[in-house]
């Protein structure tokens, strides 16, 4: 496949990206916990498991990605595992299931796909967006749109 920083194109597109020396787990869901990957300020890879009992987290957005966020020509499509977080905090997890509600109904105008950096390992790092992604990987969601930054250097 080529390298979605190369590819440009009007359509939704999935990237494929694994894990280094093992397959892409899912993220995990149970009751008030969600299984995550994160990477730290010194660029340390985890995975961690967030308690977001008193979160406000959304575990029943419909999938639709057409209705949160807007169509932009160059976004790729990403799936939930191939994603890492910077962050998590319960205040933005509870704003952002609340806007996100608000855009599925109409009421609010849809957001900027999920802005996310090609890591050297293959996987992608989000840069904006990380409580929209805990929301979206509690309501299961296979995949969301994103936008690939690309360094200056290419």
């Amino acid at each position: 496949m080529d390298s979605p920083i190369r590819q440009k194109s009007a359509s939704l597109r999935t990237a494929r990206r694994s894990w280094p020396s093992r397959a892409a787990s899912k993220p995990s869901v149970t009751a008030g916990s969600l299984s995550v990957k994160f990477l730290d300020e010194a660029g340390r890879l985890s995975e961690t498991e967030l308690d977001v009992v008193g979160w406000g987290v959304s575990e029943s957005l419909p999938y639709a990605p057409e209705k949160y966020f807007l169509e932009c020509p160059d976004r790729i499509c990403v799936r939930m595992e191939d994603l890492v977080l910077t962050r998590a905090r319960s205040v933005g997890v509870s704003n952002a299931s609340i806007k996100m509600r608000e855009a599925y109904d109409g009421t609010l105008p849809r957001r900027e796909p999920i802005s996310v950096s090609l890591h050297p390992a293959g996987f992608y790092v989000v840069n904006d967006g990380n409580s929209t992604v805990v929301n979206a990987m509690f309501s299961r969601w296979p995949d969301i749109p994103c936008m690939l930054l690309i360094p200056d250097s290419m």
